[in-house]
């Protein structure tokens, strides 16, 4: 399933599984197929591309993210423990 970006330009209210959810403009929000050619048929000027210093931006806490998961994810070895502890 292929997913786009998008900024949010006036309130989105989206349905996903069952709840809704409050899309306030300027929420950049990740959006299916589906959802972005159904919006884009009933209103599609309530949202807007995303600039370069937001694509960028939202890459950069994305990778600052997957690097705050790796340590915690990663058991320590013998190795990298101090060898007092061994």
């Amino acid at each position: 399933m292929a997913y786009v970006l998008r900024k949010a330009l006036q309130t989105i209210i989206l349905y996903r599984d069952g709840s809704q959810r409050v899309v306030e403009p300027g929420e950049v929000i990740t959006l299916t197929d589906k959802e972005f050619n159904e919006l884009r048929q009933i209103n599609p000027d309530c949202m807007g591309k995303l600039d370069e210093a937001e694509v960028a931006l939202i890459e950069k806490k994305e990778a600052a993210d997957q690097a705050a998961a790796k340590p915690a994810n990663k058991k320590a070895s013998n190795k990298d423990r101090p060898e007092e502890d061994l």
